[in-house]
């Protein structure tokens, strides 16, 4: 077969976003599966813990199985050319700007939950609280700062050469 036989598959931003969250719903699912372990325990610090894992984990499984289920809609809508490449290259671009503006917000959820940590050294349910505003924002910065590296990267390198 020729090099020009064949077809060079269209970028699908929406795909390769699709492809991304499954982490997220892993790390949901974790969250919730730990959080509720973690209420088991008398200890104040661990419940307080284990109340920010379920919270933050229920909101993560929710952003990220809509998402995968838009974006879903949205790869086989393109696929379909029902969506013009104007509109798939401006949702790239509003998508990973999404995502930077996530990534500055986790970094003050971090400082926010430091500062529960630091301020409530007699209240360990509050401390626990803290711990795990500061861990799930530590791992949401990890998340979205990848996320944001990739979308970037897969925008510049597919969709700009289309």
């Amino acid at each position: 077969m020729k090099e020009h036989d064949l077809q060079k598959t269209p970028p699908n931003v929406y795909r390769f976003i699709g492809q991304q969250l499954p982490l997220l719903l892993g790390w949901a699912v974790g969250s919730v599966t730990f959080g509720l372990l973690q209420r088991q325990y008398k200890n104040d610090q661990q419940r307080g813990l284990g109340d920010q894992f379920i919270g933050w984990g229920a909101i993560d499984g929710i952003i990220a199985a809509s998402g995968m289920a838009g974006m879903h809609k949205n790869a086989r809508l393109l696929a379909a050319d029902k969506i013009e490449p104007i509109k798939h290259d401006k949702d790239a671009r509003q998508f990973e700007q999404v995502v930077w503006v996530n990534t500055v917000l986790d970094i003050g959820y971090i400082l926010a939950g430091k500062s529960l940590v630091q301020r409530n050294p007699g209240n360990t349910y509050r401390r626990g609280m803290g711990w795990g505003i500061l861990i799930q924002g530590g791992f949401l910065f990890l998340w979205d700062l990848l996320l944001a590296l990739l979308i970037r990267r897969y925008r510049h390198d597919n969709l700009a050469s289309s």
